[in-house]
């Protein structure tokens, strides 16, 4: 949820939240720096190409791995609302709240609606619709809204220009001009246009 992996040389003096360090080949240090405290560092076996400790995390949607049509019949499987089922890394990895946001504002479906409501189709269409943002949030370096999302070099993403809906409460959609509306879903923020995602 937050914290940063640098690159740095040995010299550069440490960070104020420097949390861990490891030498590299390179003779470059790989920082871990993280102001809020979340994250954490442990040796894990190998389970395979996987560490054992993260072996119940589903595959992302890039990952060879990744079986769309099991995800899809998963997803129709739960009662829950859609947004929560997206945040959910035992079911698909690598979607955060951000790009939860901008997928279901993308594929036109309102947060609260629940997965066993969806067709095969729409959530099939859902899952186009991560694989096209998260391409996209790849491509511009990820969403860096403030100076503890960087890349391992420290750079800003810019795919924060391309918010459609994340962020954008009280903001016209680009859409259809309605007013971007902030709910709480599953204890999260959600951004939705009203009109194109109806409940």
């Amino acid at each position: 949820m937050s914290g940063q992996f640098r690159i740095q040389d040995p010299s550069i003096p440490a960070e104020k939240h420097l949390r861990a360090k490891l030498t590299l080949d390179t003779q470059k240090e790989l920082r871990f720096i993280d102001q809020r405290t979340f994250g954490w560092l442990a040796v894990s076996e190998m389970n395979g190409e996987v560490p054992d400790l993260v072996e119940a995390i589903a595959p992302d949607i890039f990952d060879p791995a990744f079986d769309s049509e099991a995800v899809v019949h998963r997803m129709r499987s739960k009662r829950t609302e859609i947004k929560p089922a997206l945040l959910d890394q035992n079911l698909m990895s690598g979607v955060g709240n951000i790009y939860a946001d901008e997928s279901l504002w993308l594929a036109k479906i309102h947060p609260q609606r629940s997965c066993d409501s969806l067709s095969r189709a729409k959530i099939k269409a859902l899952l186009s619709s991560v694989e096209s943002v998260m391409s996209k949030a790849l491509l511009e370096g990820g969403t860096s809204l403030d100076s503890l999302y960087t890349n391992v070099n420290g750079e800003s993403g810019y795919f924060e220009h391309s918010l459609e809906a994340y962020g954008r409460d009280g903001e016209n959609c680009s859409r259809c001009d309605t007013q971007i509306r902030r709910i709480i879903v599953g204890g999260r923020s959600s951004h939705f246009c009203p009109r194109c995602q109806r409940l």
